[in-house]
C-alpha cells in the first residue's frame, strides 16, 4: 500500500466483518479520512474486485465525539472495538461473523 492509502476494519450488522482499502484517502480534498475514524457510524460505498473490498464513498452517520474528547471512554471504547476485531474472522460469503476460538 502507499502512503496515502488506508486499510479499514468495517464492522456491519449485515454482512460481518470487512476489511477494505480507502485508495488516496488520506490526500483527499474532502478529507473523507476523518469519516474512517474509529467509532463512527457510517455508510459506506464498497467495490469488490476478487477477494478485495475498496472504499469508494463514505458518509458519516452519527460521530461519537463526546467519547472522543474523555481519555478514559476512548480508551474503554477502543479496547472494545479491538477485542471484537481478534475475536471475529473477516465474514464469510453469507456475511455471518467466524469467531475466532
Amino acid at each position: 500500500m502507499r502512503e496515502a492509502d488506508l486499510l479499514v476494519t468495517l464492522f456491519s450488522k449485515d454482512y460481518g466483518k470487512i476489511m477494505a482499502t480507502a485508495y488516496g484517502i488520506r490526500k483527499s480534498k474532502k478529507r473523507d479520512v476523518i469519516s474512517l475514524n474509529p467509532l463512527n457510524k457510517v455508510e459506506v460505498t464498497l467495490i469488490q474486485k476478487n477477494n478485495y473490498y475498496i472504499v469508494k464513498d463514505i458518509e458519516i452517520i452519527k460521530n461519537f465525539k463526546h467519547i472522543m474528547k474523555d481519555i478514559e471512554k476512548l480508551e474503554i471504547s477502543l479496547y472494545v472495538l479491538d477485542s471484537i476485531d481478534k475475536i471475529y474472522y473477516t465474514t464469510d460469503e453469507n456475511g455471518d461473523f467466524l469467531i475466532n476460538y
